[in-house]
């Protein structure tokens, strides 16, 4: 409020007047409405009417300005300097190159370019440009130039160095990824190499040390010499070296050979291998995954099909999501491409009402795509967790176990993908045979408090337990430590005695060592001496697992007082990371040649009795094949221009149920009861009893409808029991390649999913 009103006072006839305290005198305040009164009439009468009551309201003024700028904190505007123009000079100056101000910018650029990937011609780009100077008008950008060789060449020494300084402090075991890459926009090829270890406080610590261009060819000797490079270059020890993580491929199997490193396989290639093996190897699944690609491909390259996709989107009231593209040499992102072309089936359904696609699914092949995604479910789920930051080589075995065990359960979802199943679990088994009899494995699952023992059998337990106490003993002679000592002095339990046990010399066997062994049978858990190492180890297994979502680094870190030898020994077994930055390369040209096929017979149903082929007759089968797919070729010819009977009328490929009743007839399809009189001469009429596979009729098949008949058979044979019908056709028949040719090539009951690797060669 105004000093002046010490003086006035509003009218109380109207309130645009005032009234002088003083001299009574009315003066209009200005305005139409309060918002626009002003006090200027009231201070000009207070100055020419009585000057000392108006000295009297500068004063007042004055202070209550004062009192306010305390307020505000700031300094009375009186007193405040007034810049001048050389102040405005100044701050417009641009910076010297060399000044604290425009180095500290050019280094934080350094780091964005760094850090994000970007081009160094980021730097020259209008926008950022434009950024820049309007946070810093006085900084001028240098040139890319001058960041890609003064710039770079400085923050690489200081991060080098500071790397020379970490891997120069107490590591117990370096572990490390490594792979051999190609970048999308260019052909060269890249040597990566990263580095994990676990530092004293128990924190993953994890560098990429190196990444080389790597010309020539990807010999083992060549990788192996440029390994050797990489470890010299960085001074690693090699005696710290645990372990190094790669793919699958035999030059770099055999690179780890050469040099001297111990090699593990990177989990998520295998997996790859494995699923491409057993499960994308299925023709049924291939043709699924071959349809599934040019719908992907057809939405995604006509922007007229994907608008029109996405309005049927917007009515079913569903968020508009493209189709996942596969890649070849990534199984998981074929699991992706068919679960979003599965969640957009109504839509697709839709869509081909009113327009054309360049294939589609038929009803059994959604049905197909259902349980290919339910029995691929736990593939993707391990192919996460194995990619992880901090995935380890302690989860190989328990994850192992657990999609094993899950493999060998029924599902109701299994409809269709018995044999997809039972090749899966067949691939997984022959690719990872040797991950729990690797001493490396089992150490590191035993060590993660996690899992413990509990994912290994009794015998493998054992053998465990003695290589971790064996290696605890060779580290830290008994009775070390804790001052106590459980043995006499006549023992022969020292640490040096066990060494000697160790060696190849022949020692002297008594009487009473065969009390000793004795004992060990039938108490195989019982030790012959009570160490500190022992307790430890005692201890730690009779302990329970904690859950899998804890952090097992941070149970060692509160638990290394207890268990001070066990959690060094963790330090080193669990340095073993899985990459998550090498990538795998498979080539997919590799997997599509001709190779021979290995069958299982892994939870088929045995053959009925006096239906088994002897090996002789299987031997004469295989060595008669050359000379029946010449037959084929020949039949082919002949049968091209022949019409069939009137009676034979072949259903469309996609007619499963038309194919079941063509092949196996009505009697078997529609469970008829056969009266005794109908069996005089079944074959006369084989609309009811299913046409055999006569060259007349398989002859004017083609490749794919032939895969999809036996698809749908093979379908119908795991659903039902065993009857006589299916293996007088279908199964096997007699000798007679030429006159029954798919009976020929067909194994029994046993291995009926062959049947389509048998005729992919026709």
């Amino acid at each position: 409020m105004s000093a002046v009103w010490k003086h006035f006072k509003v009218s109380e006839k109207e309130a645009k007047t005032a009234v002088c305290r003083h001299c009574s005198a009315e003066l209009s305040r200005g305005g139409a409405s309060a918002k626009t009164y002003s006090t200027s009439s009231l201070i000009y009468h207070l100055k020419s009417k009585h000057p000392e009551h108006h000295a009297e309201y500068e004063k007042d003024t004055a202070a209550a300005t004062a009192t306010a700028a305390v307020k505000r904190k700031v300094a009375p505007s009186p007193s405040t300097p007034t810049p001048s123009v050389a102040d405005f000079l100044e701050k417009a100056k641009k910076f010297a190159n060399d000044s604290a101000k425009a180095k500290g910018i050019t280094k934080r650029i350094m780091e964005f370019i760094a850090l994000d990937d970007q081009p160094f011609s980021v730097v020259e780009d209008v926008g950022f440009r434009r950024l820049i100077d309007h946070i810093e008008p006085r900084y001028t950008i240098p040139s890319r130039r001058h960041f890609s060789d003064v710039c770079l060449p400085e923050m690489y020494n200081v991060v080098s160095t500071n790397v020379h300084e970490l891997l120069a402090t107490d590591i117990a075991a370096l572990s490390f990824t490594t792979d051999i890459w190609s970048s999308d926009v260019s052909p060269t090829s890249m040597l990566s190499l990263t580095a994990q270890w676990i530092d004293t406080d128990f924190k993953l610590q994890k560098i990429v040390l190196h990444s080389q261009e790597f010309r020539g060819s990807h010999t083992a000797v060549a990788i192996s010499e440029a390994f050797a490079n990489m470890f010299d270059t960085w001074r690693i020890d090699r005696s710290k070296v645990h372990a190094v993580v790669s793919d699958n491929a035999r030059n770099m199997a055999k690179a780890m050979e050469d040099s001297n490193l111990k090699g593990i396989r990177c989990m998520a290639h295998t997996i790859q291998l494995a699923v491409n093996e057993g499960l994308l190897s299925q023709r049924s699944i291939a043709d699924v995954i071959a349809i599934g690609r040019k719908i992907v491909g057809h939405f995604k390259h006509s922007p007229l099909a994907y608008a029109r996709l996405q309005s049927i989107q917007e009515q079913f009231g569903m968020p508009q999501k493209r189709f996942q593209q596969d890649v070849s040499t990534r199984w998981n992102s074929t699991y992706y491409m068919l679960e979003s072309l599965f969640a957009q089936k109504r839509v697709l359904a839709t869509y081909i009402a009113d327009h054309d696609l360049p294939a589609t699914f038929t009803a059994y092949q959604w049905v197909l795509i259902e349980n290919v995604l339910s029995l691929l479910a736990p593939f993707e789920q391990i192919t996460k967790e194995i990619s992880s930051s901090d995935a380890s080589v302690a989860d190989v075995i328990p994850l192992l176990a657990a999609l094993k065990r899950l493999l060998n359960k029924e599902a109701e979802t299994d409809h269709g993908v018995k044999t997809t199943k039972s090749a899966l679990l067949e691939a997984v088994s022959t690719r990872f045979s040797q991950a729990d009899s690797e001493p490396l494995y089992c150490i590191a699952t035993v060590l993660d408090p996690r899992y413990k023992d509990h994912y290994l059998d009794v015998g493998k337990k054992m053998r465990t337990r003695e290589m971790i106490q064996a290696e605890l003993d060779l580290g830290k002679p008994l009775g070390d430590g804790d001052g106590q000592v459980m043995h006499s002095a006549g023992d022969e339990n020292s640490a040096e005695s066990k060494r000697a046990r160790t060696t190849d010399e022949p020692r002297t066997v008594s009487l009473s060592d065969m009390f000793d062994e004795i004992l060990q049978e039938n108490n195989p858990f019982a030790r012959q001496r009570t160490s500190s190492t022992a307790q430890q180890l005692d201890g730690y297994l009779s302990e329970v697992p904690i859950p899998r979502s804890n952090n097992p680094l941070e149970f060692w870190r509160t638990n290394q007082g207890r268990f001070p030898d066990l959690a060094q020994m963790a330090r080193r077994k669990e340095a073993s990371l899985f990459p998550d930055v090498v990538v795998a390369q498979i080539d997919p040209k590799k997997l599509k040649k001709k190779q021979s096929v290995n069958v299982s017979i892994t939870g088929c149903l045995a053959a009925p009795q006096g239906f088994s082929p002897s090996l002789k007759w299987q031997q004469q089968e295989v060595s008669k094949f050359s000379e029946i797919r010449q037959s084929v070729n020949k039949h082919r010819q002949h049968w091209k221009d022949q019409f069939l009977d009137d009676n034979v009328v072949m259903p469309k490929t996609e007619d499963e149920d038309g194919w079941r009743r063509f092949c196996l007839g009505e009697n078997v399809c529609l469970d008829i009861q056969l009266k005794e009189d109908d069996n005089v001469n079944p074959g006369l009429d084989y609309v009811k009893t299913g046409f055999p596979p006569f060259l007349s009729i398989v002859s004017k098949l083609n490749q794919s409808t032939i895969s999809a008949v036996l698809e749908y058979l093979i379908i119908w044979f795991e659903e039902r029991d065993f009857v006589p019908q299916l293996t007088e056709n279908y199964l096997y028949l007699d000798d007679d390649p030429v006159n029954h040719i798919i009976g020929s090539c067909a194994p029994p009951v046993c291995e009926v999913s062959i049947c389509r690797n048998a005729h992919v060669i026709m």
